[in-house]
């Protein structure tokens, strides 16, 4: 677009700032998202122009007030060096890039906001020096300003018209990716209990036994079944707590996302209440699967301890008497016949809810070319599958005669184990009074506490799964599902939308970790205020003026102001060569103002994000360097070439943005090359004289 003689010859050698804002923009964020960024975006470049100006009007004025005399000559010569021009547009700066990184940490949702207020401040205060009238601010002010406007157009234009994605859509995709996690988990829990319970049969044959094994033909045979059973074991926790690790993550994210799904404006079946609602129904499922995990992992770890114990006659190397590992196979045998309906169930709910999609009833065992026929349903598995008008409720009513199969699972096991009962009938209530669980052996009292909890979490996740198909039903039934319409958040959301761009725990906090690195906990709105210890709450006039002084220093003193001040440091550290006379010239001539803008980009709160963004940095802009030499001589300077090989590099370099730690280094890496390719194009569009203009040396 900036080879149209018409946007060049208005925006000259500011143009390469086009591009920037327009990848600070990320116009690859959902559409709500992207509309929340953009307002705050436009807010803070508006903001950033006017206090620009402000300051260059200030340093203009401290010019005129200091200058004896006004040196007259050609209109491109440079202006005479002023002390009092420099030290104001470097008091401004300072100040500004102080306060903009304050608000950035404070603040999460500010954060890219605060880096396009911070470049275009920079960009401004350091060409304030050179600056001799109001007018010829007020011209360089808008330029800046339109060209942060212009990038901010395409990158609104690209959100919303090239390939749309709005927050339903990526959520409904992760209610679909954690229905297919908690199927997987299910399915592996089952593997681990079955391991569980065939590595406790092996090792709970008494001493007798293992003897008889041992002093036979069948040594080697009971040392392979030992191990088998163990790596079994093994390998199934393994796979197990990695699928439980992808659950987490997806849990996270999935609550974050969900703040914007729900603000979202969609043609669609399920407004905002309903994704609510599946939200907190998958989540009652996930908590007590997940710790169901967890469990196991205590219970197998318990079975480790008792085998490095030494006991005496009468029980095994493992210190379990017989049928100490028939706890765990009764604990399997429950899981065996809830797994088949929780894994259905969710199924189902996926199905009714349009979260999965629908399955396909026709034969697919034909020649190709034949037409395909309905299959009969009745034949298959009972004549009811997954999705079906009845199958949810004879699924709960399946649920719910597993549940109470617990109890006497529970009752035949006591009365193997317990010699109080031994014989009685276990469904007799004198056997049920007989029991005590102190006549319990200690060698697996613990393993028996954490079987009935992992009981308690099945009937847990029972009670979840029955309430997710009932909601799935009801909202088939009551006609949710049939018919597509315009949804609207309501007034409230929207409200509490705009509350939570200025609150330090509100949305944004979730779309940019690592800004101040402090996760503190939230307890409710009514812990939402600082509370201090050492300070009662004011009740006179002094100690409202007290407490006012206090509130003063301590938001100069905090973490948040530390790191604004350090940012400001550092630029200040570049930037003071633009504001000394012997040094002015050549901070304009190589360009140190890109370095300036890679701080307002880069720079973290902790030392060992600092560290590690150091090195990416560098890294970052060792690649930019060499891809833009390969960009600029593979189509041998051709222009149409170069634009094409640069597209498909910041093609490229965006896959990375979908690790955390590396965005800052990809957003360096894209805006380090459109700075030396589009200051190179710039230039081959003006002419070497117009890009010289400003006292900018060209480099070939």
């Amino acid at each position: 677009m900036y080879q149209s003689t018409a946007i060049s010859s208005y925006f000259t050698t500011q143009g390469y700032l086009i591009p920037i804002v327009s990848v600070l923009a990320v116009a690859i964020l959902p559409r709500d998202k992207f509309l929340q960024a953009l307002v705050v975006n436009v807010l803070f470049i508006c903001i950033a122009s006017a206090v620009s100006l402000l300051a260059i009007w200030s340093s203009v004025q401290a010019r005129l007030h200091t200058s004896l005399s006004v040196v007259e000559g050609p209109a491109t010569a440079p202006l005479p060096y002023n002390s009092s021009q420099s030290a104001v547009c470097a008091v401004w700066l300072f100040v500004n890039i102080w306060l903009a990184n304050l608000i950035r940490a404070k603040m999460p949702s500010f954060n890219l906001p605060a880096v396009i207020y911070s470049i275009l401040v920079n960009t401004s205060l350091t060409a304030g020096p050179t600056i001799g009238t109001t007018a010829v601010a007020e011209a360089f002010v808008r330029q800046l300003l339109l060209a942060n406007l212009f990038g901010m157009g395409l990158a609104a234009g690209v959100c919303l018209l090239v390939f749309p994605v709005n927050s339903r859509v990526i959520a409904m995709g992760e209610f679909k990716r954690l229905i297919g996690l908690l199927r997987d988990v299910v399915r592996l829990q089952g593997e681990h209990l079955a391991a569980l319970a065939q590595n406790g049969s092996v090792e709970s044959n008494t001493a007798e036994e293992q003897d008889a094994w041992q002093g036979g033909r069948h040594v080697q045979s009971y040392t392979a079944a030992t191990r088998r059973s163990k790596a079994g074991v093994v390998v199934s926790a393994d796979g197990l707590e990695e699928t439980i690790g992808e659950i987490r993550r997806l849990a996270g994210q999935l609550y974050g996302d969900m703040v914007f799904a729900k603000r979202d404006i969609a043609w669609g079946k399920l407004d905002a209440s309903n994704m609510a609602e599946i939200f907190t129904l998958m989540y009652n499922l996930v908590i007590p699967i997940v710790a169901m995990t967890t469990g196991m992992r205590v219970l197998e770890q318990g079975g480790r301890k008792f085998n490095d114990k030494v006991v005496g006659p009468g029980k095994n190397i493992a210190g379990r008497t017989p049928g100490d590992g028939g706890r765990i196979e009764q604990v399997h045998a429950l899981f065996q016949l809830l797994a088949e309906p929780i894994d259905q169930g969710l199924e189902h709910a996926g199905i009714c809810l349009e979260i999965l999609p629908q399955p396909k009833k026709y034969n697919t065992n034909k020649p190709s070319g034949a037409n395909p026929r309905p299959v009969d349903i009745e034949d298959q598995d009972g004549g009811i599958q997954p999705g079906d008008e009845r199958f949810g409720v004879l699924l709960i009513e399946k649920v719910r005669h597993v549940c109470t199969q617990r109890d006497n699972i529970l009752q035949n096991w006591l009365s193997e184990q317990l010699p109080a009962v031994q014989g009685s009938d276990p469904t007799h209530p004198q056997s049920k009074t007989a029991i005590n669980a102190d006549d319990i052996a200690p060698g697996h009292r613990s393993q028996f506490w954490m079987s009935l909890y992992l009981e308690q979490l099945m009937l847990a996740a029972g009670e979840a799964i029955q309430s997710l198909i009932a909601f799935a039903d009801k909202k088939v039934n009551d006609g949710t599902m049939k018919h597509r319409r315009l949804i609207i958040p309501s007034k409230h959301r929207l409200l509490s939308w705009l509350e939570s761009i200025v609150s330090k725990k509100g949305s944004g906090a979730a779309q940019n970790p690592g800004i101040l690195d402090v996760d503190d906990d939230d307890y409710g709105d009514g812990y939402s205020r600082d509370r201090d210890p050492e300070r009662l709450p004011p009740t006179g006039t002094w100690q409202h003026l007290g407490s006012g002084l206090y509130s003063v220093s301590k938001f100069f003193g905090s973490k948040e102001s530390a790191f604004g001040f350090r940012v400001a440091c550092a630029a200040m550290s570049i930037s003071i060569l633009a504001f000394l006379e012997k040094t002015q010239s050549f901070f304009q001539d190589q360009r140190l103002l890109w370095a300036m803008l890679t701080i307002a980009i880069g720079m973290t709160i902790t030392s060992g994000q600092s560290v590690f963004g150091f090195f990416c940095r560098v890294g970052a802009t060792s690649l930019a360097m060499v891809s833009s030499l390969a960009i600029w001589y593979i189509p041998d300077q051709k222009t149409p070439g170069i634009i094409a090989f640069l597209w498909l590099s910041i093609l490229i370099e965006y896959y990375f943005i979908k690790f955390p730690r590396l965005k800052s280094p990809v957003i360096i890496t894209v805006t380090t090359q459109l700075v030396i390719v589009g200051y190179e194009l710039q230039v081959g569009k003006l002419g070497e004289a117009v890009a010289t203009r400003s006292g900018q040396p060209y480099y070939p």
